[in-house]
């Protein structure tokens, strides 16, 4: 390790851009110590992994539970030696703070990335052995978020090839680029469509599942604007729906 993680007696500040499983057990990503756990500092999740953690010396502080679980997180974790101050960003905002006790003085020759416990994955790390300005902190969450694709106020990709409307769907929402990709998307494959796309999650029509032989259904594609996986599928052959045309008033649906 670099000289300043020893002893971490100027603080440190932390970037993390990493898409943590949803309903995953607590885990750590960074993981600095000497082998005994009086010297730990370690930066994770918890709480269903919609909040971020950070453990000194067995002491934890957690930030709101409000992260989002919909793609990759970008967070930064700053300690702050004089004050003990730690506080979390999400995303460019704050999202909690506690105070911790100073690391104790040891070199952490065992430090472990992740170390088998973290579920999920990373995309980006950055650790300095230093506690950023405030300026310092907004640049490298501008420069990540424009280099993912993810959310933050000040992002430069928002402004580039999206409407003034969609601009400001993608700040009321916090949507990454892939977020708004997929609503702009879903605007072109409904045009016609009386039905609000922000906030729809699972769309499930009858006359576009996927029909195989004898009419069985094994998956049936989600038709909303979210990019998460929300298709239904069925792997037993045996408990498959079946297609009926004209089941409703003419109309299709599956029995």
């Amino acid at each position: 390790l670099a000289p300043g993680f020893e002893t971490l007696s100027d603080g440190f500040t932390a970037f993390v851009v990493a898409q943590p499983t949803p309903g995953a057990a607590d885990s750590v990503l960074l993981d600095l110590h000497d082998g005994t756990k009086a010297s730990r500092v370690a930066l994770g999740w918890t709480g269903g992994q919609k909040a971020a953690s950070l453990d000194i010396g067995g002491r934890t502080v957690s930030s709101a539970p409000s992260l989002s679980l919909e793609g990759p997180q970008l967070l930064a974790v700053t300690y702050r030696a004089p004050t003990r101050l730690a506080t979390f960003r999400a995303h460019g905002e704050a999202v909690g703070s506690g105070v911790l006790r100073p690391p104790s003085d040891t070199l952490r020759d065992a430090s472990v990335l992740a170390g088998g416990s973290f579920t999920g994955g990373l995309s980006e790390l950055l650790v300095f052995d230093r506690a950023l300005s405030g300026a310092e902190i907004e640049a490298v969450e501008v420069y990540l978020a424009d280099r993912w694709g993810l959310y933050h106020p000040a992002a430069p990709w928002i402004v580039q090839g999206y409407s003034a409307a969609m601009q400001a769907l993608i700040h009321s929402n916090g949507w990454s680029r892939a977020g708004a990709d997929a609503y702009e998307a879903w605007l072109a494959a409904n045009p016609a469509a009386p039905i609000p796309g922000v906030g729809l999650g699972v769309w499930l029509r009858a006359d576009a599942a996927d029909v195989g032989a004898d009419d069985l259904v094994a998956s049936w594609p989600d038709m909303s604007a979210s990019i998460l996986p929300n298709d239904g599928t069925q792997a037993d052959p045996a408990a498959r729906p079946k297609l009926l045309a004209d089941a409703a008033g003419g109309m299709p649906a599956l029995e």
